[in-house]
């Protein structure tokens, strides 16, 4: 408060605008979702160990809550908690 005035947040409409302004991107970036789910394609398609997979999807999935993503991973899941099983 170096003004002594109480700070107001901006407005979610100010925010877009200021993006907008500055030509900025919002929200999180296509190429590194693109490439969390590449990766995680990758490692199931060349028999990585799944928690690889599950890493790279789970990225993914938490950058853009799409469904499809979020199978992927519980499938790579299910397969590492067999994993598991079969070691001990």
């Amino acid at each position: 408060m170096l003004t002594k005035k109480p700070i107001t947040p901006p407005s979610k409409e100010d925010i877009l605008k200021a993006f907008e302004k500055y030509n900025l991107h919002h929200g999180p970036s296509q190429v590194v979702i693109n490439m969390a789910y590449s990766l995680g394609e990758y490692c199931v398609e060349h028999n990585a160990r799944p928690e690889e997979s599950i890493y790279y999807y789970s990225i993914a999935y938490n950058l853009t809550r799409n469904e499809d993503i979020k199978q992927k991973n519980r499938q790579a899941f299910c397969t590492n908690k067999k994993t598991v099983k079969l070691l001990h």
